[in-house]
């Protein structure tokens, strides 16, 4: 025991007297680590805090499996913030995700540049990932040394659970579903209660966040439960317009969960008793049985339905109604978040890859008409599959007319093309301009840039442009952030 006690306070000792930084939050104290970043093409030459592998809530184990997220119990001595925190469990992919997993993970980052500034500004990320995948750091992408130092703010990345543990739903009270959000929720909270200790402002958060984290943003503008938590609102590549919104068909959420039970082991008939069963399945269970294959054996689930099984519902707390009625509601006011909403050129190619996995390795994607006409279809289908007369007109619209005639022409842009505006342009717009009507400040982007040097391989480019991820978030967000906002955005009026 003498010997334990020895050695705790030798590595209290070894904290206090290392240059570390030391920050005290409402649980406990922190400590850091220091970081030096420089970059000559912006003449940045800075020392930053980074703590990360923070905790902000308790583990969501055991009882607490499909439960909104508890306050965090404060620890004794000097907490290490010097490792990132496991990355949530989330769904088996053909993109193998490096960092370890676990259902303890709900942690944050934070990067702070050194200054003598004790009001900085302050930009939280969701990270996207279709709710499914993805950690605060992506195996390193989600760095915010390079924002933080250049833009002379305070970063913060959260993790939040996915897929079934994250988004899990009976349809009624048992299991109402939506913790990821009330997870991010509770890491907004986290950062109001405890950033003036980094140097920040909490009366000046940004929240952003690209594709599903987009879509958590607006699903923060809307839910009253955030109101006061953030300022300014940044959505990239995501709104709450896409795929038609939040689930709220109490019936087929519960079809699909007593079909995720059975295929757990979970054959509980009513929806108390099965959501307690499936707390104690094991945890790797949720990994191995719940791939597309086998929740496609689920009878009487669409189809549509399965390419995304676990998503936001409309839960009657956080989500309250459709977004569509929430924007139309009388008295639906954020007039004071000013909102930049935005898009990329060539946001298809992403899908297009996934559908042909050819191209990937391709100089340059080739479709031919027929795989054109099989793709437009499954792209559509679930929004005009009544509607006949709208596929022949949508799927005219994008053809390349002026080559139509020969026997090679390639239909690879009309896809891209149509994928991007189903997708990504149109609900920007349709949201933009909702936003605008309720009174709020709202600014679009584009974004058309390509990478001269693609880290994604021989067709690379033309993925980067679609998802550029951190290098062009930082370049967007530094400026919405800390400057007006750009020449290249256009205010919704």
């Amino acid at each position: 025991m003498v010997l334990l006690q020895f050695g705790l306070l030798m590595v209290l000792l070894s904290y206090v007297c290392s240059d570390d930084p030391i920050v005290e939050v409402n649980t406990g104290k922190l400590v850091g680590k220091s970081v030096e970043f420089s970059h000559e093409d912006v003449n940045v030459n800075r020392t930053l805090h980074v703590f990360t592998g923070i905790p902000y809530a308790e583990p969501p184990v055991g009882d607490l499996r499909f439960r909104p997220p508890q306050p965090k119990a404060p620890w004794p001595g000097i907490y290490n913030a010097t490792d990132i925190g496991f990355a949530c469990i989330q769904q088996n992919t053909a993109y193998p995700f490096q960092e370890p997993q676990s259902e303890d993970c709900l942690y944050l980052n934070v990067y702070s540049p050194l200054t003598n500034s004790t009001n900085l500004p302050v930009m939280v990320w969701i990270h996207g990932g279709g709710f499914s995948i993805g950690s605060a750091t992506n195996d390193g992408l989600y760095d915010g040394t390079a924002l933080a130092a250049i833009g002379d703010v305070i970063v913060v990345s959260l993790n939040y659970r996915l897929f079934a543990l994250g988004f899990f739903s009976t349809g009624d009270e048992n299991a109402p579903g939506n913790y990821g959000l009330l997870d991010q929720l509770a890491a907004l909270k986290w950062v109001q209660d405890n950033i003036a200790a980094f140097g920040g402002d909490a009366d000046r958060v940004t929240v952003f966040g690209e594709s599903a984290g987009a879509i958590s943003v607006d699903y923060l503008l809307l839910s009253p439960m955030s109101a006061g938590l953030f300022h300014r609102a940044i959505l990239q590549s995501g709104t709450t317009s896409i795929a038609g919104g939040p689930r709220d068909d109490g019936e087929m959420l519960s079809r699909l969960a007593h079909g995720v039970g059975q295929l757990l082991g979970c054959n509980e008939k009513n929806s108390q008793d099965l959501v307690q069963c499936l707390r104690s399945v094991p945890l790797e269970h949720f990994k191995e049985k719940l791939d597309q294959r086998q929740l496609a054996t689920i009878p009487g689930i669409d189809p549509g339905i399965l390419a995304l099984p676990f998503a936001p519902t409309v839960d009657g707390q956080f989500i309250t109604a459709k977004p569509d009625d929430l924007l139309s509601q009388e008295g639906f006011n954020k007039t004071n978040v000013d909102i930049l909403i935005g898009t990329n050129a060539n946001e298809g190619t992403m899908s297009l890859a996934t559908l042909l996995p050819s191209l990937a390795v391709a100089s340059e994607p080739t479709v031919s008409k027929a795989e054109y006409e099989q793709m437009y279809l499954l792209l559509i289908y679930g929004s005009f599959k009544n509607n006949p007369t709208a596929q022949d007109a949508i799927q005219l619209m994008y053809i390349p007319w002026a080559e139509v005639a020969a026997n090679d022409t390639n239909y690879a842009d009309a896809y891209i093309e149509m994928q991007g505006d189903y997708m990504f342009v149109c609900p920007a717009d349709k949201s933009a301009r909702a936003y605008s009507n309720s009174g709020a400040n709202v600014y679009m982007y584009h974004m058309t840039h390509e990478r001269p040097i693609s880290c994604l391989g021989s067709s690379g480019r033309r993925l980067d442009t679609a998802k550029n991820f951190l290098l062009y978030l930082e370049r967007i967000s530094m400026h919405f952030q800390i400057g007006d906002w750009p020449r290249g955005s256009q205010h919704i009026s």
